[in-house]
């Protein structure tokens, strides 16, 4: 808006200058390559069948199954256990997996949340699970100006770098619910009422008295001060693929047959972009957008996906919420 304009009188030029330019580009959508650790969740102990909440100095990946939606060949919703890469920084019973190699994943993971136990140092974010997917702090204090400021259509790449490749684990496609909040808001994204799997798996680490780990880092760590303002984001389901340009969230999958578990691995998926970084192992890439070329890079990754014969999951069920006794 220039100074002195009202809203009536500020209109788009009929023809090009650099006025509209700088406002087509302030609200152009953004695709982000999101960096995050390779490293995969491991028991703490041998033999143990489960892993307690995470809290080393880094996050970790985990290769979950769950209930949930995928999209088939057919364009059409099909029920189905699925197994699939993805961050839960909660607990999680495992089943190990016997094989000739010790290449990732070597643990099946059940997630489940258990909010009373003392230490919570990580927080799951994105969060993939439920009716929706969502994404509330990770690298936003370190990346302010572009990952709490991303328009609707935007497309966050969540994944890691492995063996100088980026390797994905779940897309973002950014809506319109969006919230900013501070510190002294956090609490309010959830009523009481409501708090369960999502408040104690991703928001309340955030704020929470819990975080027992000093060797993290500022650009590991999610913590929040009174300083900080950040984004809550929602992600488009596959149901408002209408309204946003045919486009969804999803996370690279296979159905998970439990009668043969190893016909269900799967490394995470290599995708190639011209913008993406194979060599940059944290923090992110990101470019400006129009949004026919927004649209050729979510068509893009699907079609890279489905070449590596996986499927695109839509929902999982949100894990198990024991004990929310929280203090």
């Amino acid at each position: 808006m220039v100074p002195g304009w009202t809203n009536d009188e500020f209109q788009p030029c009929s023809k090009p200058c650099p006025l509209c330019a700088i406002n087509t580009l302030l609200t152009m959508p953004k695709i982000v390559q999101f960096l995050h650790p390779a490293e995969e969740a491991t028991p703490l102990n041998k033999g143990d069948r489960f892993i307690p909440w995470n809290n080393h100095p880094t996050h970790r990946r985990k290769f979950l199954i769950s209930d949930g939606n995928y999209v088939n060949r057919q364009g059409d919703l099909e029920k189905k256990q699925l197994a699939f890469w993805g961050e839960w920084e909660a607990q999680s019973e495992i089943i190990p997996i016997n094989k000739a190699n010790n290449n990732p994943p070597n643990y099946i993971n059940i997630p489940y949340v258990n909010p009373s136990v003392p230490n919570r140092t990580h927080t799951t974010d994105p969060f993939v699970f439920g009716h929706s997917f969502r994404y509330i702090i990770c690298m936003q204090r370190a990346f302010h100006n572009i990952l709490t400021e991303l328009e609707s259509n935007s497309i966050i790449l969540f994944g890691s770098s492995i063996n100088q490749t980026f390797c994905l684990d779940t897309v973002f496609v950014v809506s319109d619910n969006q919230t900013n909040y501070n510190l002294n808001t956090i609490s309010n994204l959830v009523p009481s009422e409501k708090r369960g799997q999502y408040y104690y798996a991703t928001i309340y680490p955030i704020y929470g008295d819990t975080n027992c780990n000093p060797l993290v880092d500022d650009l590991e760590s999610c913590r929040i001060t009174i300083e900080n303002k950040c984004t809550f984001y929602e992600g488009v389901t596959y149901h408002e693929k209408d309204t946003y340009n045919q486009m969804y969230s999803f996370a690279p999958c296979k159905i998970y047959n439990e009668d043969s578990p190893l016909g269900s691995l799967f490394s995470q998926p290599k995708i190639y972009l011209d913008f993406i970084s194979g060599s940059q192992t944290r923090g992110i890439h990101s470019k400006d957008c129009s949004i026919k070329d927004i649209q050729m890079y979510w068509n893009s990754v699907s079609e890279q996906i489905e070449k590596q014969s996986l499927l695109k999951g839509v929902y999982f069920k949100n894990p198990e919420l024991k004990n929310n006794n929280c203090a």
